[in-house]
């Protein structure tokens, strides 16, 4: 089993005569209480599970009573700590709704977008200062510009003395 191609080691994709891969599935998530569980990075895992084959340790598919289920939210990897071991006759829970945002009000819409802004997932617009204020700007510009130049042919504020 290759470890970019599956972040998290499943029962079915692991090789139990290979002593790296024998309880490498087992040795994901590893359960502290009902809401801990300890992520085990995989080279580690693969380290451990070698070390228990190599103890006599093996697994014994008609003793086993539990699975791991998958998170079912957010990303598939190790450290998605919503993963959890349950009973082997489990069912996977409801994944969240997903939303179909072009069948949405245009109430809803704006409704999402502003939650996505609190949530700092998207940017609020920036504000468009209007005409009067790019007007102010550009004649304080031009202003200033009128002021320097007058300066430099002065000779005044850096300019050349001849």
């Amino acid at each position: 089993m290759d470890d970019s191609a599956q972040r998290f080691p499943q029962q079915k994709d692991c090789d139990p005569t290979d002593p790296e891969q024998h309880f490498l599935w087992a040795l994901t998530q590893i359960p502290y209480n009902h809401q801990v569980t300890q992520p085990v990075q995989p080279r580690i895992a693969r380290v451990m599970s070698k070390h228990l084959y190599e103890l006599g340790f093996r697994h014994h598919p008609q003793l086993q009573s539990k699975k791991l289920q998958m998170p079912y939210r957010g990303q598939q990897h190790t450290l998605n700590g919503m993963s959890v071991w349950v009973p082997m006759d489990s069912e996977a829970p409801e994944p969240p709704p997903q939303h179909n945002v072009k069948a949405m009000t245009r109430e809803e819409q704006e409704v999402l977008k502003k939650e996505l802004e609190d949530v700092g997932l998207i940017q609020p617009p920036q504000r468009h200062l209007g005409r009067t204020a790019e007007i102010v700007s550009y004649k304080q510009l031009k202003s200033d510009h009128v002021v320097r130049a007058r300066d430099i042919l002065l000779g005044e504020n850096g300019g050349t003395e001849e």
